[in-house]
């Protein structure tokens, strides 16, 4: 996957006139903070500095304390209204120090972060300098870039900013390659406020990096929940934590949701990542004092993976993902079906849109009571069935009922695009007795509601269907949907009955 160089950041401090007294750089001027749940405020000065923070004439006091951090808690607060110029807040120091902030918001808040996929801008987008130019219409969309920054210990604050946090603009959305902002934040942050009516600011926090392990992003606590940490590309386990994670756990940031969307550079770890990936989740919600904040990750997309030549360690990656929903709030979107074989960044779809589509869904059902379908069919169960004429074998597959909105629609498989390997691309597939995965067709059950996986040819009569897939393989012939539009969830199952 793309990795550019760590990039050099001028560091922009927001300081006083003694700057020993600093605000954290997750905050600043023209900022979103929580609406309705109080939110942290918090910076640095000399351990014993009295800080005393004025939101709407109300002093907030508070001391710094032994580690140099100082921290108040601003009341919940409702959306701010439109047409509002946003709050003014004045932050004092005993040291003699002055901080000054406007254009503060109430609204939503959500924190992007992963590799490449969450890094690739919307510049680089299908319709990139259309959606650039549109960000005008959508000041009360706001958003902050985190700069590449590693640490080899925890660090209290950001190393800097690729942008600091500003009105989505072209100036603060149109960056280069790679930098800012990020497509897919910037999408769901944009559909989000869209769905509220307007009537909500949305804040959007970016904080990922190209090239990137999951064990790099990880703690320490949470790597020792999973042994064997692998780390490829010769990265350090725990240095994305350190400088990219942990300083927003300082207040902690208070937060809507995660996003999230990584996993390309763990495709040879799937085995670990079943156990990291959880438990990844589970440690950063505990350390931003959120045991249930909503998660929404990217299934894989679809990719022609070289390296190894181990054709299951990318689809076993998904289904490893996939393990992450068994705690709560946590929805997943599938960009397998958004492949781009002519994307001028291998592995990286520019069709970023319709994926923003799907995790916006889920954050709306999952999040915002929404009744609405946000996931593809999902599999319940599979029982062997009177193979179909000309066929030798036949599987019934059953999906979950609440993952059927409008009903299974069976398309057309699609081919194997010009240049991927036949051996990446598959729809469906049954396991024989004798161990042989064999492609299968597809069909819709004479009620509609379960699909009928058959393999014809003249097999042995003493064979039987042992398992099935679906979506099993680098790049899936996506053909099964809902009703809704959101493509099967990939499954890997033995036969029951």
């Amino acid at each position: 996957m793309h990795l550019p160089a760590f990039l050099a950041i001028l560091l922009i401090i927001i300081a006083c006139c003694d700057a020993s007294c600093s605000l954290s750089r997750a905050l600043g001027s023209h900022m979103v903070l929580q609406r309705d749940t109080p939110s942290a405020l918090w910076g640095f000065a000399a351990a014993g500095v009295r800080v005393n923070v004025t939101l709407r004439s109300l002093t907030y006091s508070t001391t710094t304390d032994a580690f140099g951090v100082w921290r108040v808690v601003l009341p919940a607060t409702p959306a701010t209204p439109v047409g509002s110029s946003g709050d003014a807040l004045a932050i004092a120091c005993s040291d003699g120090g002055t901080l000054a902030l406007d254009d503060v918001l109430w609204g939503d808040v959500l924190l992007a972060s992963g590799q490449s996929n969450m890094c690739f801008t919307v510049q680089q987008a299908f319709n990139g300098s259309a959606e650039v130019a549109g960000s005008v219409s959508y000041p009360r969309v706001r958003v902050m870039v985190a700069a590449h920054v590693s640490a080899a210990e925890p660090a209290q604050d950001l190393g800097g900013w690729l942008q600091p946090w500003a009105h989505a603009s072209p100036s603060s959305i149109g960056g280069g390659n790679f930098s800012y902002t990020s497509a897919l934040g910037y999408f769901v942050s944009r559909g989000l406020y869209d769905a509220l009516g307007g009537d909500v600011p949305v804040g959007l926090v970016v904080s990922c990096v190209s090239g990137t392990s999951l064990a790099s992003w990880s703690s320490p606590a949470a790597l020792a929940r999973c042994p064997s940490v692998p780390v490829p590309g010769g990265g350090k386990p725990s240095v994305l934590w350190n400088g990219m994670l942990h300083p927003f756990t300082i207040g902690p940031l208070s937060l809507t949701a995660m996003l999230f969307y990584q996993g390309e550079n763990d495709a040879d770890n799937w085995v670990w990542y079943s156990c990291g990936f959880p438990a990844f989740i589970a440690d950063v919600r505990a350390a931003l004092g959120r045991p249930a904040l909503p998660w929404s990750f990217a299934l894989l997309s679809a990719w022609v993976k070289s390296g190894t030549g181990n054709l299951d360690h990318l689809p076993r990656t998904r289904l490893a993902q996939l393990l992450a929903l068994s705690a709560p709030a946590t929805s997943m979107s599938a960009a397998y079906d958004l492949g781009d074989v002519s994307s001028p960044w291998p592995g990286h779809p520019r069709a970023k849109q319709p994926l923003a589509a799907r995790m916006l869904a889920g954050l709306l059902a999952g999040v915002y009571g929404a009744s609405l379908p946000a996931t593809g069919p999902t599999y319940a169960a599979s029982v062997r069935t009177t193979s179909p004429a000309g066929s030798s074998l036949a599987v019934r597959i059953d999906f979950e009922p609440s993952s059927l909105a409008g009903g299974l629609q069976l398309r057309p498989t699609p081919a194997c695009p010009p240049g991927v390997p036949t051996n990446m691309c598959e729809a469906f597939a049954l396991q024989t007795s004798d161990g042989v995965w064999r492609s299968a067709e597809a069909a819709l059950s004479a009620d509609g509601a379960s699909l009928v996986l058959s393999v014809g040819g003249d097999l042995p009569p003493a064979l039987a269907a042992n398992a099935s897939r679906a979506m099993f393989s680098n790049w899936p012939l996506a053909a099964l949907y809902n009703g809704a539009g959101f493509p099967v969830v990939p499954w890997l199952e033995a036969c029951q009955g």
